[in-house]
């Protein structure tokens, strides 16, 4: 893959792409990308799909003979991995999503990430265009959204 499809325009910055997934992929040639067939939150059965990615689920790295070598997206978002991890068995826990995973991330950039668009990522002050005070695009993927108020009534028990 050509990663200057998903370089960040400022160094040291994310904008539509993540800078900390470039940094990692520049240091890592050649990886793949693997899904958990087991959700881990609730331990379910699941496959990939861009909709609801389990970024806990996804690990990016260099195959080995009997295994992965590399580390969670999770953890590469967060700029968590300081050295990279060996996963034993990830033919038969994982499902390989490299193409499908980068051809999503190269047409809707950390959207992938956060697709409720709910404010989760560091960096996004851009990333919308505001249509009226109750509607907007995100710049990124394109989704528009209307913004919806609600009434929230909290009753809270206090002891004095």
């Amino acid at each position: 893959m050509d990663l200057n499809l998903i370089k960040p325009k400022v160094k040291n910055e994310s904008d539509k792409y993540s800078w900390n997934l470039y940094k990692y992929l520049l240091k890592h040639k050649n990886t793949k990308v693997y899904y958990s067939k087991i959700n881990s939150f609730t331990d379910d059965e699941h496959t990939y799909d861009k909709s609801s990615l389990v970024k806990m689920d996804t690990l990016i790295g260099v195959e080995s003979e009997d295994g992965l070598i590399g580390a969670r997206l999770i953890d590469i978002l967060r700029k968590i991995p300081s050295m990279d991890f060996w996963y034993g068995n990830v033919k038969n826990n994982h499902v390989e999503i490299t193409e499908d995973f980068f051809n999503d991330y190269i047409e809707i950039g950390r959207c992938l990430f956060d697709q409720s668009h709910d404010g989760l990522l560091r960096n996004a002050d851009n990333r919308f265009t505001y249509i009226n005070e109750d509607e907007r695009k995100c710049n990124w993927c394109g989704i528009e959204q209307h913004k919806e108020i609600e009434e929230e009534i909290k009753h809270v028990t206090h002891w004095i």
